[in-house]
Protein backbone atom coordinates (compact mmCIF):
# COMPACT_ATOMS: atom_id res chain seq x y z
CA UNK A 1 0.00 0.00 0.00
CA UNK A 2 1.28 3.36 -1.60
CA UNK A 3 2.42 5.21 1.84
CA UNK A 4 1.78 9.07 1.36
CA UNK A 5 3.36 10.29 4.25
CA UNK A 6 6.17 9.08 3.51
CA UNK A 7 6.45 10.07 0.10
CA UNK A 8 5.56 13.28 1.06
CA UNK A 9 8.41 14.16 3.35
CA UNK A 10 10.72 12.08 1.01
CA UNK A 11 9.96 14.91 -1.76
CA UNK A 12 9.98 18.00 0.63
CA UNK A 13 13.40 16.23 1.66
CA UNK A 14 14.73 16.02 -1.55
CA UNK A 15 18.84 17.13 -1.76
CA UNK A 16 18.55 19.22 -5.18
CA UNK A 17 15.77 21.86 -3.53
CA UNK A 18 16.10 23.82 -0.14
CA UNK A 19 14.19 22.24 2.67
CA UNK A 20 11.16 24.10 3.11
CA UNK A 21 10.58 26.24 6.54
CA UNK A 22 7.94 25.34 8.70
CA UNK A 23 4.81 27.57 8.78
CA UNK A 24 4.83 29.79 11.22
CA UNK A 25 1.71 30.50 13.10
CA UNK A 26 0.83 33.91 14.48
CA UNK A 27 2.34 35.09 17.37
CA UNK A 28 1.02 34.86 20.43
CA UNK A 29 -0.13 38.24 22.01
CA UNK A 30 0.11 37.30 26.10
CA UNK A 31 1.74 39.49 28.46
CA UNK A 32 4.29 37.52 30.23
CA UNK A 33 1.42 38.32 33.25
CA UNK A 34 -1.53 39.49 32.09
CA UNK A 35 -3.69 36.61 31.04
CA UNK A 36 -6.60 38.87 30.00
CA UNK A 37 -3.95 39.70 26.81
CA UNK A 38 -5.64 38.87 23.44
CA UNK A 39 -4.12 35.71 21.78
CA UNK A 40 -3.75 34.89 18.03
CA UNK A 41 -4.32 31.36 19.46
CA UNK A 42 -7.27 29.57 19.14
CA UNK A 43 -9.58 28.60 22.30
CA UNK A 44 -8.50 31.93 24.47
CA UNK A 45 -11.05 34.59 25.70
CA UNK A 46 -11.76 37.50 24.07
CA UNK A 47 -11.13 40.49 27.03
CA UNK A 48 -14.88 41.99 27.88
CA UNK A 49 -15.32 45.06 26.24
CA UNK A 50 -18.17 46.56 28.53
CA UNK A 51 -16.50 48.81 30.84
CA UNK A 52 -15.61 51.49 29.13
CA UNK A 53 -12.08 52.22 30.45
CA UNK A 54 -11.84 48.09 30.65
CA UNK A 55 -9.29 48.57 27.89
CA UNK A 56 -6.86 51.02 29.24
CA UNK A 57 -4.35 48.13 31.11
CA UNK A 58 -4.90 46.25 27.91
CA UNK A 59 -3.48 48.99 25.84
CA UNK A 60 -0.57 50.26 28.18
CA UNK A 61 0.57 46.28 28.23
CA UNK A 62 0.47 45.76 24.48
CA UNK A 63 2.63 49.11 24.10
CA UNK A 64 4.90 47.69 26.83
CA UNK A 65 5.84 44.74 25.30
CA UNK A 66 6.00 46.13 21.51
CA UNK A 67 8.48 48.45 22.08
CA UNK A 68 11.79 46.99 20.37
CA UNK A 69 14.29 48.53 22.18
CA UNK A 70 12.66 48.38 26.00
CA UNK A 71 14.65 45.03 27.29
CA UNK A 72 13.10 45.32 30.51
CA UNK A 73 14.96 47.81 32.50
CA UNK A 74 11.85 50.55 34.11
CA UNK A 75 8.67 48.26 34.30
CA UNK A 76 7.96 46.41 37.66
CA UNK A 77 6.33 43.63 36.73
CA UNK A 78 9.12 42.19 34.16
CA UNK A 79 10.71 39.86 35.65
CA UNK A 80 14.78 40.13 35.55
CA UNK A 81 14.10 44.08 35.97
CA UNK A 82 17.36 46.16 34.44
CA UNK A 83 18.28 43.43 32.34
CA UNK A 84 18.43 42.57 28.85
CA UNK A 85 18.78 39.03 26.97
CA UNK A 86 21.34 36.77 26.01
CA UNK A 87 23.26 37.21 29.18
CA UNK A 88 23.50 41.45 28.77
CA UNK A 89 22.43 44.37 30.21
CA UNK A 90 19.09 46.24 29.59
CA UNK A 91 21.09 49.07 27.42
CA UNK A 92 23.46 46.62 25.59
CA UNK A 93 20.58 44.53 24.55
CA UNK A 94 19.20 47.34 22.86
CA UNK A 95 22.51 48.48 21.39
CA UNK A 96 22.64 44.49 20.03
CA UNK A 97 19.13 45.00 18.76
CA UNK A 98 19.98 48.44 16.82
CA UNK A 99 23.23 47.51 15.37
CA UNK A 100 21.51 43.91 13.77
CA UNK A 101 18.54 46.64 12.00
CA UNK A 102 21.63 48.92 10.74
CA UNK A 103 22.60 45.58 9.40
CA UNK A 104 19.38 44.46 7.90
CA UNK A 105 19.03 48.23 6.23
CA UNK A 106 22.54 47.66 5.06
CA UNK A 107 21.72 44.53 2.83
CA UNK A 108 18.82 45.51 1.83
CA UNK A 109 20.44 49.06 0.44
CA UNK A 110 23.29 46.93 -1.19
CA UNK A 111 20.91 44.31 -2.83
CA UNK A 112 19.07 47.29 -4.05
CA UNK A 113 22.16 49.24 -5.39
CA UNK A 114 23.63 46.19 -6.82
CA UNK A 115 20.68 45.64 -8.92
CA UNK A 116 19.79 49.12 -10.07
CA UNK A 117 23.56 50.10 -10.67
CA UNK A 118 23.88 51.98 -13.96
CA UNK A 119 27.97 53.82 -13.35
CA UNK A 120 29.21 50.02 -13.81
CA UNK A 121 29.24 49.27 -17.79
CA UNK A 122 29.02 45.37 -16.92
CA UNK A 123 26.42 46.15 -13.99
CA UNK A 124 23.32 44.16 -14.00
CA UNK A 125 21.14 46.68 -15.11
CA UNK A 126 23.32 47.96 -18.05
CA UNK A 127 23.72 44.30 -18.91
CA UNK A 128 20.06 43.92 -19.23
CA UNK A 129 19.56 47.15 -20.77
CA UNK A 130 22.19 46.01 -23.78
CA UNK A 131 20.27 42.87 -24.32
CA UNK A 132 16.95 44.48 -24.53
CA UNK A 133 18.36 46.86 -26.72
CA UNK A 134 19.91 44.48 -28.74
CA UNK A 135 23.82 45.61 -28.70
CA UNK A 136 24.80 42.81 -26.50
CA UNK A 137 27.11 40.63 -28.75
CA UNK A 138 25.89 36.97 -27.82
CA UNK A 139 22.64 37.80 -26.06
CA UNK A 140 22.17 34.37 -24.84
CA UNK A 141 25.46 34.45 -23.18
CA UNK A 142 25.06 37.88 -21.67
CA UNK A 143 21.75 36.82 -20.29
CA UNK A 144 23.39 33.81 -18.52
CA UNK A 145 26.02 35.67 -16.92
CA UNK A 146 23.96 38.29 -15.32
CA UNK A 147 21.70 35.67 -14.42
CA UNK A 148 24.64 34.40 -12.63
CA UNK A 149 25.59 38.08 -11.32
CA UNK A 150 21.59 38.34 -9.90
CA UNK A 151 21.67 35.01 -7.92
CA UNK A 152 25.05 36.06 -5.91
CA UNK A 153 23.31 39.45 -5.41
CA UNK A 154 20.15 37.82 -3.71
CA UNK A 155 22.32 34.57 -2.41
CA UNK A 156 23.90 37.84 -0.32
CA UNK A 157 20.78 38.98 0.40
CA UNK A 158 19.23 36.36 1.82
CA UNK A 159 22.18 34.61 4.14
CA UNK A 160 22.21 37.98 6.07
CA UNK A 161 18.62 38.68 6.42
CA UNK A 162 17.62 34.82 7.43
CA UNK A 163 21.03 35.43 10.11
CA UNK A 164 19.61 38.29 11.47
CA UNK A 165 16.58 37.25 11.71
CA UNK A 166 17.19 34.14 13.69
CA UNK A 167 19.80 36.23 16.02
CA UNK A 168 16.49 39.07 17.02
CA UNK A 169 14.57 36.95 19.20
CA UNK A 170 17.66 36.58 21.18
CA UNK A 171 18.50 40.18 21.89
CA UNK A 172 14.79 41.32 23.06
CA UNK A 173 12.18 40.10 25.77
CA UNK A 174 9.30 41.28 24.32
CA UNK A 175 6.71 41.06 21.12
CA UNK A 176 8.63 43.61 19.26
CA UNK A 177 11.83 41.51 18.39
CA UNK A 178 9.14 38.31 17.16
CA UNK A 179 7.30 40.58 15.36
CA UNK A 180 10.71 42.28 13.34
CA UNK A 181 11.93 38.58 12.67
CA UNK A 182 9.55 36.92 11.15
CA UNK A 183 8.72 40.02 8.75
CA UNK A 184 12.01 39.70 8.00
CA UNK A 185 11.77 35.72 7.22
CA UNK A 186 9.05 36.84 4.74
CA UNK A 187 11.43 39.25 2.81
CA UNK A 188 13.65 36.28 3.00
CA UNK A 189 11.54 33.93 1.40
CA UNK A 190 9.86 35.99 -1.46
CA UNK A 191 13.83 36.52 -2.13
CA UNK A 192 14.17 33.20 -2.29
CA UNK A 193 11.18 32.59 -4.60
CA UNK A 194 12.78 35.20 -6.91
CA UNK A 195 16.02 32.80 -6.78
CA UNK A 196 14.04 29.82 -7.79
CA UNK A 197 12.50 31.69 -11.12
CA UNK A 198 15.76 33.49 -11.65
CA UNK A 199 18.03 30.03 -11.42
CA UNK A 200 14.59 28.28 -13.95
CA UNK A 201 15.59 31.29 -16.32
CA UNK A 202 19.09 30.51 -15.98
CA UNK A 203 18.50 26.88 -17.40
CA UNK A 204 16.96 27.76 -20.44
CA UNK A 205 19.50 30.72 -21.28
CA UNK A 206 21.92 28.75 -23.47
CA UNK A 207 18.83 27.12 -25.39
CA UNK A 208 17.13 30.56 -26.22
CA UNK A 209 16.93 31.92 -29.29
CA UNK A 210 18.01 36.29 -29.66
CA UNK A 211 14.45 36.99 -29.34
CA UNK A 212 14.03 34.79 -26.45
CA UNK A 213 16.69 35.97 -24.70
CA UNK A 214 15.41 39.68 -25.23
CA UNK A 215 12.14 38.38 -23.67
CA UNK A 216 13.91 36.98 -20.94
CA UNK A 217 15.92 39.92 -20.34
CA UNK A 218 12.39 42.17 -20.02
CA UNK A 219 10.91 40.23 -18.02
CA UNK A 220 14.15 40.04 -15.66
CA UNK A 221 14.24 44.02 -15.67
CA UNK A 222 10.44 44.18 -14.41
CA UNK A 223 11.10 41.94 -11.95
CA UNK A 224 14.20 43.14 -10.26
CA UNK A 225 12.47 46.80 -10.40
CA UNK A 226 9.97 45.93 -8.15
CA UNK A 227 12.51 44.07 -5.70
CA UNK A 228 15.13 46.69 -5.39
CA UNK A 229 12.10 49.13 -4.66
CA UNK A 230 10.76 47.05 -1.91
CA UNK A 231 14.12 46.62 -0.51
CA UNK A 232 14.91 50.44 -0.78
CA UNK A 233 11.87 50.86 1.07
CA UNK A 234 12.27 48.17 3.87
CA UNK A 235 15.86 49.51 4.37
CA UNK A 236 14.57 52.96 5.23
CA UNK A 237 12.43 51.64 7.33
CA UNK A 238 15.11 49.96 9.28
CA UNK A 239 17.18 52.99 9.39
CA UNK A 240 15.17 55.05 10.71
CA UNK A 241 13.42 52.37 13.00
CA UNK A 242 17.51 51.45 14.50
CA UNK A 243 17.70 55.20 15.02
CA UNK A 244 14.63 55.62 17.61
CA UNK A 245 15.84 55.94 21.44
CA UNK A 246 12.44 56.38 22.24
CA UNK A 247 9.41 54.18 22.24
CA UNK A 248 9.34 52.87 18.53
CA UNK A 249 6.28 51.35 18.35
CA UNK A 250 4.67 53.58 15.35
CA UNK A 251 7.74 53.03 13.39
CA UNK A 252 8.20 48.94 14.21
CA UNK A 253 4.96 48.81 12.80
CA UNK A 254 5.13 50.80 9.66
CA UNK A 255 8.49 48.58 9.35
CA UNK A 256 6.89 45.33 9.64
CA UNK A 257 3.40 46.30 7.66
CA UNK A 258 5.77 47.54 4.76
CA UNK A 259 7.65 44.16 4.83
CA UNK A 260 4.51 42.25 4.52
CA UNK A 261 3.50 44.32 1.82
CA UNK A 262 7.16 44.27 -0.04
CA UNK A 263 7.17 40.78 0.76
CA UNK A 264 3.81 40.07 -0.92
CA UNK A 265 4.96 42.30 -3.85
CA UNK A 266 7.92 40.36 -4.61
CA UNK A 267 5.73 37.42 -4.73
CA UNK A 268 3.52 39.13 -7.26
CA UNK A 269 6.32 40.23 -9.58
CA UNK A 270 7.51 36.51 -9.52
CA UNK A 271 4.81 34.81 -10.49
CA UNK A 272 4.67 36.86 -13.36
CA UNK A 273 7.51 36.55 -13.99
CA UNK A 274 7.76 32.95 -14.12
CA UNK A 275 4.16 32.63 -15.89
CA UNK A 276 6.71 34.47 -18.52
CA UNK A 277 9.11 32.04 -18.11
CA UNK A 278 6.55 29.16 -18.75
CA UNK A 279 4.82 30.65 -21.58
CA UNK A 280 8.43 31.41 -23.31
CA UNK A 281 9.19 27.57 -23.01
CA UNK A 282 8.87 25.71 -26.72
CA UNK A 283 10.06 22.73 -28.05
CA UNK A 284 10.84 20.88 -24.79
CA UNK A 285 11.90 17.03 -24.75
CA UNK A 286 9.71 15.63 -22.34
CA UNK A 287 12.60 15.48 -19.73
CA UNK A 288 13.07 19.26 -20.03
CA UNK A 289 9.68 19.90 -19.30
CA UNK A 290 9.59 17.51 -16.22
CA UNK A 291 12.25 19.36 -14.95
CA UNK A 292 11.05 22.84 -15.96
CA UNK A 293 7.76 21.83 -13.79
CA UNK A 294 9.46 20.48 -11.37
CA UNK A 295 11.35 24.09 -11.29
CA UNK A 296 7.60 25.61 -11.13
CA UNK A 297 6.39 23.27 -8.53
CA UNK A 298 9.05 24.27 -6.23
CA UNK A 299 8.73 28.29 -7.05
CA UNK A 300 4.94 27.81 -6.96
CA UNK A 301 5.28 26.05 -2.82
CA UNK A 302 8.40 28.56 -2.00
CA UNK A 303 6.12 31.77 -3.22
CA UNK A 304 2.59 30.71 -1.58
CA UNK A 305 4.62 29.77 1.25
CA UNK A 306 6.02 33.60 1.78
CA UNK A 307 2.18 34.39 1.31
CA UNK A 308 1.06 32.53 4.14
CA UNK A 309 3.74 33.34 6.54
CA UNK A 310 3.27 37.16 5.64
CA UNK A 311 -0.56 36.47 6.28
CA UNK A 312 0.48 34.88 9.99
CA UNK A 313 2.79 37.75 10.60
CA UNK A 314 -0.05 40.27 10.04
CA UNK A 315 -2.23 38.22 12.30
CA UNK A 316 0.97 38.68 15.04
CA UNK A 317 0.28 42.36 14.55
CA UNK A 318 -3.34 43.22 14.14
CA UNK A 319 -3.74 44.12 17.96
CA UNK A 320 -1.19 46.52 17.89
CA UNK A 321 -2.68 48.42 14.52
CA UNK A 322 -5.86 48.16 16.28
CA UNK A 323 -4.22 50.40 19.07
CA UNK A 324 -3.81 52.95 16.61
CA UNK A 325 -7.09 52.75 15.21
CA UNK A 326 -9.46 51.70 12.50
CA UNK A 327 -7.95 53.60 9.89
CA UNK A 328 -4.63 51.68 10.59
CA UNK A 329 -6.01 48.08 11.08
CA UNK A 330 -7.86 49.11 7.30
CA UNK A 331 -4.74 50.60 5.73
CA UNK A 332 -2.72 47.32 6.47
CA UNK A 333 -5.14 45.16 5.24
CA UNK A 334 -5.88 47.45 2.20
CA UNK A 335 -2.24 46.93 1.55
CA UNK A 336 -2.40 43.37 2.10
CA UNK A 337 -6.06 42.79 -0.38
CA UNK A 338 -4.23 44.59 -3.04
CA UNK A 339 -1.08 42.35 -3.22
CA UNK A 340 -3.29 39.12 -2.91
CA UNK A 341 -5.95 40.08 -5.52
CA UNK A 342 -2.74 40.24 -7.81
CA UNK A 343 -1.43 36.84 -6.52
CA UNK A 344 -4.79 35.07 -7.09
CA UNK A 345 -4.54 36.63 -10.82
CA UNK A 346 -1.27 35.26 -11.24
CA UNK A 347 -1.67 32.18 -10.14
CA UNK A 348 -4.50 31.45 -12.60
CA UNK A 349 -1.84 32.99 -15.57
CA UNK A 350 0.31 30.65 -14.26
CA UNK A 351 -2.11 27.71 -14.25
CA UNK A 352 -3.06 28.56 -17.77
CA UNK A 353 0.63 28.44 -18.81
CA UNK A 354 1.16 25.34 -17.58
CA UNK A 355 -1.29 23.37 -18.93
CA UNK A 356 -0.96 25.43 -22.78
CA UNK A 357 2.53 25.17 -22.45
CA UNK A 358 3.31 21.88 -21.21
CA UNK A 359 0.02 19.96 -21.93
CA UNK A 360 1.33 17.96 -24.83
CA UNK A 361 4.09 16.58 -23.61
CA UNK A 362 2.96 16.27 -20.19
CA UNK A 363 -0.90 16.11 -20.57
CA UNK A 364 -1.64 14.33 -17.25
CA UNK A 365 0.77 16.04 -14.99
CA UNK A 366 0.51 19.41 -16.27
CA UNK A 367 -3.41 19.56 -15.88
CA UNK A 368 -3.24 17.96 -12.27
CA UNK A 369 -0.50 20.55 -11.13
CA UNK A 370 -2.69 23.26 -12.92
CA UNK A 371 -5.51 22.14 -10.90
CA UNK A 372 -3.70 22.48 -7.90
CA UNK A 373 -2.23 26.39 -8.74
CA UNK A 374 -5.87 26.80 -9.17
CA UNK A 375 -7.22 25.60 -5.97
CA UNK A 376 -4.25 27.12 -4.39
CA UNK A 377 -5.91 30.84 -6.53
CA UNK A 378 -9.46 29.89 -5.38
CA UNK A 379 -8.70 29.94 -1.57
CA UNK A 380 -6.29 32.61 -1.45
CA UNK A 381 -9.53 34.86 -2.97
CA UNK A 382 -11.67 33.57 -0.18
CA UNK A 383 -8.83 35.12 2.02
CA UNK A 384 -8.87 38.27 0.14
CA UNK A 385 -13.09 38.64 0.36
CA UNK A 386 -12.74 37.75 4.04
CA UNK A 387 -10.24 41.14 4.50
CA UNK A 388 -12.09 43.12 2.63
CA UNK A 389 -15.31 41.82 4.58
CA UNK A 390 -13.30 42.98 8.33
CA UNK A 391 -12.03 46.05 7.12
CA UNK A 392 -15.50 46.69 6.25
CA UNK A 393 -16.48 46.05 9.54
CA UNK A 394 -13.72 47.92 11.37
CA UNK A 395 -15.21 51.36 9.70
CA UNK A 396 -18.48 50.88 10.86
CA UNK A 397 -18.45 49.24 14.58
CA UNK A 398 -17.66 50.81 17.54
CA UNK A 399 -13.71 51.25 17.98
CA UNK A 400 -14.38 49.21 21.43
CA UNK A 401 -15.06 45.93 19.14
CA UNK A 402 -11.53 46.58 17.14
CA UNK A 403 -9.53 44.28 19.97
CA UNK A 404 -12.46 41.41 19.60
CA UNK A 405 -12.50 41.95 15.87
CA UNK A 406 -8.95 41.55 15.37
CA UNK A 407 -7.87 38.53 17.49
CA UNK A 408 -11.05 36.87 15.86
CA UNK A 409 -9.05 37.44 12.24
CA UNK A 410 -6.23 36.42 13.71
CA UNK A 411 -7.59 33.15 14.10
CA UNK A 412 -9.26 32.98 10.83
CA UNK A 413 -6.08 33.99 9.50
CA UNK A 414 -4.27 31.17 11.06
CA UNK A 415 -7.11 28.47 9.72
CA UNK A 416 -6.42 29.65 6.35
CA UNK A 417 -2.89 29.60 6.19
CA UNK A 418 -3.23 25.99 7.48
CA UNK A 419 -5.58 24.90 4.74
CA UNK A 420 -3.63 26.82 2.00
CA UNK A 421 -0.44 25.04 3.14
CA UNK A 422 -2.09 21.45 2.88
CA UNK A 423 -2.80 22.59 -1.08
CA UNK A 424 1.21 23.15 -1.16
CA UNK A 425 1.65 19.63 -0.14
CA UNK A 426 -1.05 18.51 -2.34
CA UNK A 427 1.33 20.44 -5.25
CA UNK A 428 4.36 18.84 -3.82
CA UNK A 429 3.32 15.48 -3.78
CA UNK A 430 2.29 15.58 -7.69
CA UNK A 431 5.29 16.44 -8.45
CA UNK A 432 6.22 13.33 -6.63
CA UNK A 433 4.01 10.96 -7.87
CA UNK A 434 4.72 12.21 -11.72
CA UNK A 435 8.37 11.37 -11.40
CA UNK A 436 7.27 8.37 -9.56
CA UNK A 437 4.29 6.66 -11.83
CA UNK A 438 5.21 9.03 -14.81
CA UNK A 439 2.34 11.58 -16.66
CA UNK A 440 -0.16 9.70 -17.95
CA UNK A 441 -0.50 7.54 -14.72
CA UNK A 442 -4.08 6.61 -13.89
CA UNK A 443 -2.80 6.03 -10.42
CA UNK A 444 -1.64 9.81 -9.73
CA UNK A 445 -4.93 11.58 -11.63
CA UNK A 446 -7.40 9.61 -9.31
CA UNK A 447 -4.87 9.58 -6.16
CA UNK A 448 -4.63 13.24 -6.33
CA UNK A 449 -7.92 13.93 -7.38
CA UNK A 450 -9.48 12.47 -3.96
CA UNK A 451 -6.96 14.56 -2.12
CA UNK A 452 -7.79 18.08 -4.05
CA UNK A 453 -11.78 17.16 -3.41
CA UNK A 454 -11.23 16.34 0.27
CA UNK A 455 -9.01 19.77 0.64
CA UNK A 456 -11.72 21.80 -0.82
CA UNK A 457 -14.88 20.18 0.42
CA UNK A 458 -17.49 21.98 1.84
CA UNK A 459 -16.28 21.69 5.14
CA UNK A 460 -13.06 23.27 4.43
CA UNK A 461 -12.15 26.67 3.39
CA UNK A 462 -15.02 27.53 1.08
CA UNK A 463 -17.45 25.83 3.00
CA UNK A 464 -19.95 28.75 3.04
CA UNK A 465 -21.29 29.15 7.49
CA UNK A 466 -19.55 26.33 8.46
CA UNK A 467 -16.17 27.51 6.86
CA UNK A 468 -14.11 30.41 7.55
CA UNK A 469 -15.93 33.39 6.72
CA UNK A 470 -19.27 31.58 8.39
CA UNK A 471 -16.94 30.98 11.28
CA UNK A 472 -15.95 34.79 11.51
CA UNK A 473 -19.15 36.60 10.42
CA UNK A 474 -21.78 33.99 11.67
CA UNK A 475 -23.49 33.01 8.57
CA UNK A 476 -25.82 35.45 9.83
CA UNK A 477 -27.19 33.69 12.50
CA UNK A 478 -24.69 35.69 15.34
CA UNK A 479 -24.21 32.29 17.15
CA UNK A 480 -21.60 32.01 20.37
CA UNK A 481 -19.02 31.26 18.13
CA UNK A 482 -19.11 33.56 15.81
CA UNK A 483 -17.74 36.95 15.70
CA UNK A 484 -21.21 38.74 15.68
CA UNK A 485 -21.94 36.55 18.31
CA UNK A 486 -18.93 37.45 20.44
CA UNK A 487 -19.48 41.05 20.26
Amino acid sequence: MLNLDLLFRTWGNRKDRPKPEARRTPLALEGLEDRTVLSAMHGLPIPTMAAPDGNIHFNQHINEHFNIHDNGGGHDHDHGQGQGSAGLGASASGQALQALENQAAQALNTLASTLTDTSNPNSIANELTSIVNGTAANPQLTLSTVLSQIQGALGTATGSLNGISQLLPAFGNNQATSALSSALKDVTGSLEAVTDTINTLSSQAPNLSSAGATSAAQTVQTLLGTVSSNAGTLSGDLTTLAGSTTPATSQLLTTVTDAIDGSLSNVDANLTALTSTVTGATGLTATQAQQLLGSVIMDVGQSVGTVTGSLNTLAGILPQLGQSGASSVQSALSGVTSNLTSITSDLNSLSGAITGTLGSTLPGTSQMVGGVISSISNDLGTVTGELNAVSGLVGVLPSSTLPAITSMLGNVLQSSTGQINSLVGVLNLTGLLSNLTGSSSQLMDTLLSQLIQELTSTGGLLGGSGGLLGGLLGGGSGGNGSLLGGL
